[in-house]
């Protein structure tokens, strides 16, 4: 801050007026952010006005009173509008802090009634669906029952008793459980979520769908737990009031200082310091600051209300019996059909994982983007309810291809996946996905389904469309087809959240087509010793984040039998006695058979069809027991998807999830 009089200088004997000048041309008057530096600053201006008041002097010169305006007239033109800039700039920030925390509940709103609704009227027929299953099943069971007994009508028949005399006979009871019979068929039969298995089968769905809604409503309320807890409303509140409080304490301090700035003026024209004409009552004056008040609210709580506490999220099936009651007692406490004795799945979350940002390749300008960096699981979820913003369009989260590694070179399509931050991403790129197996979309990729494995031209049931490449089972029919091959990579992720990889390189530049035509092929026989070995890794091919011991083709390191590792990479391999697998990381091995692993399974049986009464699964770990895990230990699938014939007594889950992006390099 410079002061200049009007002459340009003051004289020699002006001493305090002189140490003055000097003195405030070296001050940092204002920082409301810190009020102590701020009042120290201005209270050692406050100690010089003090002592040129109290210094003897007379009337000021010209130059002495253009000093002092100067500082009254700063004070007042620039410290002033200084505090009031300040002021407006603190409501501007507050209320893009406020539109952040709206849009956490717009992003939580459009997903309850969005995805997470979708899927909750998939569960609500699913639950109609095995309940009627089981109300027919409990009639056929009393039928059965009084065809072999002493002729009484069964309770479960519902007959009431003054018509019991009428159902002692054949042609009374047939109709009732025929009727069930077909409540339950066309219900079926209507495209209502399957039907026509066993009831287990329906419970298994049923309990499936229950999951997959749990995962997707417990995923957008922690999304916004985690937006609100980001975003901070209240601690960014209290610190914009104590801010406010600072400029309003500078402020009085100013006003304070022109009063008393005004009264020297005034004073000093009298005849001498010590005959004042006009009392100081600077500090009498009160100084309104109103105008620098912040009215700041937070928004509606019952808007913004959290619900990753909520009721329905709590009770849950579960494949231990402890864990199983509670939700037994809330789902299947009837007295109209059959009562399950225990629950088929078992519910869990995993958190989805940050996506790892690249400046690299990708800038974004839009305010909204800053959620999807948190959350790129949310992408697409809210494109088509807002048509002014799409994320998949402007946010570097949305569009992310997991640096140069993942963009297909003929342009097809970029693969969105999501590296956790210290995860590394795999070298020897660029890849062109290949395969998508996803473990629990519905459609199953086990070794019967020939078309998917086997064939350049057909996806065997599965999706071309790129948009779904991460989430359904994918193929890309001319990566699948690509000659030149000298990497394999597998990623496995959750619908897009990398969780670890592995990357062999090959033996030979043959194309994934042509290793899947050979040998072990669904046109013949299959033989435990046409297994193609394809390829090798290193330790420093592999990054095995967060996944489990037991995982197939990535870690591996666990698991009955030894055979441990995932160095070596087998394709159409047989594993055990008569049990195959389309890709695996163990083959041979008698003493290994009925213990998994792989990818596209196939068991006991050399008949490449969908006959066997063995698991005939998407994925399967390396289990703890003989029987893929039947017999205790960690449970064999993984997802969802798995054929079963019989009455699936090898058939356990293990609720991993996860899902398999096969890419190729050359």
């Amino acid at each position: 801050m410079q002061f200049v009089s009007s002459s340009g200088v003051l004289e020699d004997e002006d001493v305090p007026l002189v140490q003055f000048k000097e003195s405030l041309e070296g001050v940092v008057i204002m920082d409301s952010k810190n009020v102590a530096r701020s009042s120290g600053n201005l209270d050692s201006i406050e100690k010089m006005v003090s002592t040129l008041e109290e210094t003897p002097k007379g009337k000021w010169s010209d130059a002495e009173k253009t000093l002092i305006k100067q500082l009254k007239d700063s004070l007042k033109d620039q410290m002033e509008p200084y505090l009031s800039t300040e002021h407006d700039a603190a409501l501007v920030f507050w209320q893009s802090e406020v539109d952040k925390y709206n849009l956490c509940a717009t992003h939580k709103e459009s997903r309850l009634h969005g995805d997470v609704k979708k899927i909750a009227d998939s569960v609500e027929l699913a639950r109609k669906l095995h309940k009627l299953c089981r109300v027919s099943q409990k009639n056929w069971n009393g039928y059965i029952a009084l065809k072999s007994g002493d002729g009484s009508v069964p309770s479960s028949l519902n007959v009431a008793d003054n018509d019991r005399k009428l159902c002692k006979g054949d042609d009374a009871i047939i109709p009732i459980v025929k009727r069930h019979a077909s409540n339950y068929n066309d219900f079926g039969a209507g495209g209502n979520i399957g039907g026509g298995g066993t009831c287990d089968d329906d419970q298994l769905t049923f309990e499936g769908e229950v999951c997959k809604w749990y995962t997707a409503k417990f995923g957008a309320c922690s999304a916004f737990d985690d937006c609100v807890s980001t975003v901070d409303l209240p601690s960014t509140r209290s610190t914009l009031l104590d801010q406010a409080e600072n400029r309003k304490k500078l402020f009085t301090t100013i006003q304070f200082l022109e009063c008393r700035l005004d009264h020297m003026l005034k004073t000093f024209d009298e005849e001498s310091p010590s005959k004042f004409a006009t009392k100081d009552e600077c500090s009498k004056e009160k100084q309104s600051t109103s105008h620098l008040d912040l009215i700041l609210h937070i928004p509606d709580e019952a808007k913004n209300k959290p619900c990753s506490g909520d009721t329905n999220l709590k009770t849950l099936p579960n494949r231990d019996a402890s864990l199983c009651a509670p939700w037994k007692k809330e789902e299947y406490d009837w007295d109209d059909g059959v009562v399950p004795g225990k629950c088929l799945q078992t519910c869990s979350y995993q958190a989805p994982v940050h996506w790892r940002k690249s400046s690299s390749w990708c800038t974004q300008d839009d305010d909204k983007c800053w959620f999807y960096d948190l959350h790129a699981d949310a992408c697409g979820k809210y494109d088509a309810r807002d048509k002014t913003f799409r994320a998949k369009d402007v946010c570097c989260a949305c569009r992310a291809k997991g640096g140069r590694y993942f963009a297909t070179e003929n342009g097809l399509f970029n693969v969105n996946l999501q590296f956790p931050p210290a995860m590394r991403v795999p070298e020897d790129g660029p890849y062109d996905l290949a395969l998508n197996v996803d473990t629990d979309d519905g459609h199953h990729v086990s070794y019967a389904n020939w078309l998917f494995w086997e064939e350049k031209n057909h996806a065997g049931g599965a999706s071309l469309d790129p948009a779904q490449a991460l989430s359904r089972d994918f193929k890309n029919l001319a990566a699948f087809s690509k000659a030149g091959l000298k990497h394999i990579l597998i990623v496995v992720h959750i619908e897009g959240a990398v969780v670890g990889w592995r990357q062999w390189e090959t033996f030979t530049t043959s194309s994934l087509a042509s290793y899947f035509a050979t040998g072990n092929t669904c046109h013949k026989e299959l033989n435990e010793d046409l297994g193609q070995h394809v390829g090798v890794s290193s330790e420093s091919q592999v990054e095995i984040g967060t996944l489990d011991a037991h995982e197939p083709m990535v870690r591996n390191e666990e698991g009955e039998c030894g055979n441990h590792g995932a160095q070596n990479l087998y394709i159409n391999a047989g594993m055990g006695k008569v049990d195959f697998n389309r890709m695996s990381t163990g083959t041979g091995k008698k003493e290994c058979d009925n213990r998994g692993w792989g990818l596209g399974t196939h068991y006991d049986s050399k008949l490449c069809s969908y006959a066997t009464l063995r698991p005939m699964s998407d994925a399967q770990v390396h289990v703890d027991k003989a029987h893929w895990g039947s017999q205790g230990g960690i449970g064999a699938i993984i997802g969802t998807d798995n054929i079963c014939n019989g009455n699936c007594p090898w058939t356990t889950f293990n609720n991993l999830g996860y899902d398999y992006a096969i890419f190729v390099a050359e």
